[in-house]
């Protein structure tokens, strides 16, 4: 500041600094084309979030026993069953008890790896799956919450009925 300058002047330099600022900090406004689109979730991803936040909210039936009776008592939103299991006797019982109670049957393809997504599995240090248990059916007995996984899932379950 010079020496000659008064307090009215130093306020004013002061007020056009920060307007300069604030036009500076203004934001641009964009239009849907240019935000950036979310990716598209295939419904493996879907199904294995809903298996996450199910067993977190205590919502799943994990093995035959607790599938059998959670079909059985009508608690069942849908099974997830898995293609490669030992017993032809276990796929038969848990589509024909899926049948019965008109509950919605996912096939998947590995019985590994659905273990690991509902948290039958042990991991090291480096959160890498060391021990993990095989899981032939699973049963979804309460979502938890809502989600758009969530949606995906119950509408390729819907598309899947008809």
């Amino acid at each position: 500041l010079k020496k000659n300058t008064t307090m009215s002047e130093v306020v004013e330099k002061k007020v056009e600094e920060t307007k300069t600022e604030e036009v500076k900090d203004e934001t641009t406004v964009t239009t849907e084309e240019e935000q950036p689109k979310k990716p598209e979730i295939d419904f493996n991803t879907a199904l294995k979030q809903v298996l996450k936040v199910a067993l977190a909210h205590d919502g799943l039936a994990r093995g035959i026993r607790e599938a059998c009776r959670a079909i059985d008592k009508r608690q069942a939103q849908f099974v997830v069953l898995a293609d490669n299991c030992d017993e032809a006797k276990y796929k038969q019982l848990i589509t024909s008890l899926c049948a019965e109670a008109k509950v919605d049957l996912v096939n998947f393809s590995d019985k590994k790896v659905l273990g690991e997504w509902i948290g039958l599995a042990k991991y090291d240090r480096n959160m890498k799956p060391w021990k993990v248990v095989n899981c032939s059916c699973v049963v979804v007995r309460d979502f938890g919450e809502e989600s758009e996984e969530m949606n995906i899932v119950v509408e390729e379950l819907k598309k899947n009925r008809k």
